[in-house]
């Protein structure tokens, strides 16, 4: 047997010398198939970023020339050059000297018929300057001109062509008014040779080693094939063990390949990762030695564990583990339990040894017999019994005992469990399904607080306490400001997470026997008692407010809402349940109505006022569905020349029963009771009517611009919306124009930029209105797709005698001028005002010093008046323009 052992301890050892070797080996394969390729992955990615990097600043330099030649080609005296052919306007534009500060190398122009009508050549390497240009460069000029074509008024490509076998960057643009009208006078093409300055400039903007050479140069000849055929024009090569290259080949604007534009890296990354490979496969093989040696020094102990445990399995396990029922094998005498099958474990929720460690009774939840049933029945007898498991719980089982072994060697007894907790399990579930749909008529499923069946049960209850005792009751109806917000920002998950926090934070804030109901909705009611007629509800509301006023953390983020609170009393304010509830409603319709977040007690002046209110509300609502909101027009023009520029649109409503309903009265209707979206939509629609109006009558349109509130711009498609009007109305869509207040322009709404950049797209003006009133953040403003600031009237107003208005008006046109944006002045009311303002650089203006809001019918003569007006030569002459 001691031999025995002996060469299976040594086969065994042979085993384990032969998987440690294997996984050592193993180790260092697959770290070198998954690692390295895991750390090549990185490198490539690093290239291919490297790569990305490189294009997108030869882009850059592309976007540099693209911006010089829109800026050309939408200038008033660009489109009069192309009639005129000015050679004062070639000397000031196109000399030599104005071509190098532009950095620009060849400029030609198209007639509309993509004729050459006028070009010039600046070959800043020789120094030589020639218009119109040279015999060969008009030759590639034309046969170049049908390709220019498809990227005609393209922008934020790349855009290639070889001429003369040198490559260049060409941006080209249709030649329009400043204001973007026809009809097209033609192209202009302005380009750019990629040069040596321009590939190291990019190499310094990308802080990377960058080199460039043509398809034809003989060190690319070797590559060519596989330039020609790498996926995107993008090709990585492994220089060396140490240098890895990206390469980016360049193609024409006729998809023909010309250049490539490559960057050297170091392979730092996978020379890291081969390191620690090595690291690796080191500590592998050490710890592998360890276990190995431990092997050695337990493998005796580990053999007799196994033996017993093969001796133990054998026992009774044929039996065992095919039986449905549970069987437990204890010690009569000792009680211990001998073995169990796995059933019997799972009934009881414990392993074999831990109740080879326990009393058989203790498996039991209360004392019961263990003497085995009568042998002379064919049928042995079973007891009912609770079983507790390991976990807790508690499991019915009926049980029998029988003696299976009576010889010399000891008695064994068997124990038969049988599991019944499914049929009390049913019956419990019948009664608790009883209890729930009673629990689910009075309570809200989500918050689980009392619902409306539950409270008109028990209000009227509580009244009749109070009656009898001569105490008080106060009713708080609460609804939470701006829910909707959080629902449709964060999704109703949270939504539901924010309702459950204000129904715990309810109930912790007042005494436990006074009643939390949730209405509905993010509406909830709360009824209070006190002793005595002068309860301090206000206390009471505003501890409330407070208490939901705190900040809750929902999901990854933190909120802080507000809350309305309207609040009655019994009896002074009511005595039935449906007046108390009644003023509660009238008094939280209030405190909506004074900008939300306050608390409101009820009294009969504000029943009035709610009326009042209510019936302006419908009434605003009556107008808005019958289009019975008129619009006055108030003219923006250019302040140098009286040239009218466009319209903005102010709403008005003149009410039969109300009569003229100032603008703030009913737009703030309109913002409480949500009716402003309606109202946004009913003044886009009048706007659009009388520009179609200005159209039949033979007049050439302006564009009118539009106030756009924040609930509008989120809670309607004003881009679609803005489409489908001037489709009814037979306009184009860029005859209307938005305004945003500076606050809502500066919403950090990724929805919101969508928006704008579709109205963008449109080709509908976008302003700020406003504009230094608010807190606008530069780093956003920049990025907002939007085309003018308007300066408040209250820096305008002040500018001429004080001086810190001046310095603000400065620097709103100074920073508009810089982001490219134009500027218009609002308020101006006096000569001063505008030829200060021409001296600051802002030439659009509006206020009385122009023009009143007039009606829209009015306007006509001001169209045709206007329109046409001349440029001013001197100081402006602005009194042509004032209105009555």
């Amino acid at each position: 047997m001691a031999a025995q052992h002996t060469r299976s301890f040594g086969r065994e050892a042979v085993a384990v010398y032969l998987a440690a070797a294997l996984i050592v080996f193993g180790t260092w394969a697959a770290s070198r198939y998954l690692i390295l390729r895991k750390f090549e992955n990185i490198e490539q990615n690093d290239v291919s970023r490297s790569i990305e990097v490189m294009r997108k600043a030869l882009v850059t330099k592309n976007t540099e020339i693209e911006t010089v030649s829109r800026d050309f080609a939408r200038w008033d005296d660009m489109y009069s050059y192309t009639k005129s052919l000015d050679a004062n306007f070639e000397y000031q534009n196109f000399s030599e000297a104005g071509l190098d500060e532009m950095n620009v190398d060849m400029v030609w122009l198209l007639d509309p018929k993509e004729k050459l009508i006028s070009s010039f050549e600046n070959d800043t390497d020789d120094a030589r300057y020639r218009h119109p240009a040279s015999d060969p460069l008009i030759s590639e000029i034309n046969r170049l001109t049908p390709i220019v074509r498809s990227v005609l008024d393209q922008e934020g490509t790349l855009r290639l062509v070889q001429i003369n076998g040198l490559p260049y960057v060409i941006a080209a643009h249709t030649v329009l008014h400043s204001d973007r009208s026809g009809p097209a006078a033609g192209t202009l093409v302005f380009a750019r040779r990629i040069a040596a300055p321009e590939i190291a400039s990019i190499g310094a903007d990308t802080q990377l080693n960058v080199h460039f050479a043509m398809l034809e140069d003989r060190s690319v000849a070797d590559e060519k094939s596989e330039l020609l055929a790498a996926p995107d024009g993008r090709r990585i090569v492994r220089r060396s063990d140490n240098v890895i290259e990206g390469q980016l080949r360049l193609d024409s604007i006729d998809n023909h390949p010309i250049a490539v534009l490559a960057t050297t890296l170091p392979r730092s990354v996978m020379q890291s990762g081969q390191q620690g490979v090595r690291y690796l496969v080191g500590w592998v093989a050490l710890l592998i030695s360890i276990v190995v040696a431990a092997w050695h020094a337990y493998s005796g102990r580990l053999k007799r564990t196994s033996l017993l445990a093969a001796t133990n399995q054998t026992r009774y396990r044929a039996i065992f583990d095919r039986a449905a029922s549970g069987i437990v094998l204890f010690d009569p005498t000792s009680r211990r339990i001998l073995d169990a099958n796995p059933q019997a474990q799972r009934l009881v929720g414990a392993s074999l040894d831990e109740l080879r460690r326990r009393d058989v009774a203790t498996i039991f939840d209360t004392p019961v017999s263990l003497a085995p049933g009568d042998p002379g029945k064919d049928v042995a007898d079973s007891r009912p019994a609770q079983v507790m498991r390991g976990d807790g719980e508690r499991r019915d089982i009926e049980f029998s005992i029988a003696d299976l072994d009576s010889g010399a060697g000891g008695k064994v007894h068997a124990m038969l469990l049988q599991d019944i907790s499914h049929r009390r399990e049913a019956e419990r579930r019948a009664q608790e399904h009883q209890l729930s749909l009673q629990h689910l008529a009075t309570h809200d499923a989500l918050t689980g607080l009392p619902n409306r069946t539950y409270l008109n049960d028990e209000l009227p209850r509580l009244i009749d306490e109070a009656a009898r005792r001569g105490d008080s009751l106060s009713i708080l109806y609460i609804d939470c400001d701006n829910f909707k917000n959080i629902n449709d920002s964060r999704g109703h998950s949270i939504g539901d997470d924010y309702l459950r926090s204000v129904a715990r934070r309810l109930r912790d804030s007042i005494a436990s026997p006074d009643l939390v109901v949730r209405m509905g909705g993010d509406e909830f009611l709360v009824v209070t008692r006190h002793y005595g007629l002068e309860p301090d509800s206000a206390a009471i509301a505003e501890r409330v407010a407070a208490a939901l006023k705190k900040p809750v953390r929902l999901g990854e983020a933190t909120y802080s809402a507000t809350t309305s609170i309207g609040l009655s009393v019994y009896p002074r304010d009511a005595t039935t349940m449906s007046e108390l509830l009644r003023s509660a409603d009238i008094a939280l319709y209030e405190a909506k109505a004074r900008g939300r977040d306050n608390v409101q007690m009820f009294d009969a002046a504000m029943n009035k006022r709610v009326h009042t209110r209510l019936a302006l509300e419908q009434d605003l609502r009556s107008a808005v569905n019958r289009d019975a909101i008129d619009i006055h027009l108030q003219p923006i023009v250019d302040i140098r020349s009286g040239r009218l520029v466009s319209f903005e649109a102010l709403a008005r409503w003149n009410d039969p029963r109300h009569g003229a309903v100032p603008p703030l009265a009913f737009i703030e209707v309109a913002e409480a009771s949500d009716l402003i979206v309606e109202l946004g939509e009913c003044v886009f629609r009048n706007v659009a009517r009388q520009i179609a109006a200005w159209q039949r009558a033979g007049l050439k349109p302006v564009p009118v611009a539009v106030n756009v509130s924040a609930k509008q711009l989120k809670r309607s498609n004003l881009p679609e919306r803005l489409v489908a009007i001037a489709h009814e109305f037979d306009i184009a869509p860029h005859q209307l124009e938005v305004e945003l207040t500076e606050s809502v322009a500066m919403q950090d709404s990724e929805q919101h930029v969508t928006k704008l950049h579709a109205l963008r797209d449109l080709g509908v003006r976008v302003s700020v209105d406003d504009f230094g009133t608010g807190y606008s953040s530069l780093a956003y403003l920049r990025n907002l797709p939007i085309d003018y600031l308007k300066i408040d009237r209250t820096f305008v107003r002040d500018m001429n005698v004080d001086r810190n208005d001046a310095a603000i008006v400065r620097a709103i046109i100074s920073m508009a001028q810089s982001l490219h944006l134009g500027t218009v002045a609002e308020g101006i009311e006096t000569r001063e005002h505008a030829s200060q303002l021409l001296a600051l650089g802002c030439s659009t203006g509006q206020g009385y010093f122009f023009s009143k809001p007039m009606p829209a019918h009015e306007t006509n003569e001001l169209l045709r008046t206007m329109r046409g007006a001349a440029p001013m030569t001197a100081s402006p002459n602005l009194e042509i323009v004032r209105g009555s």
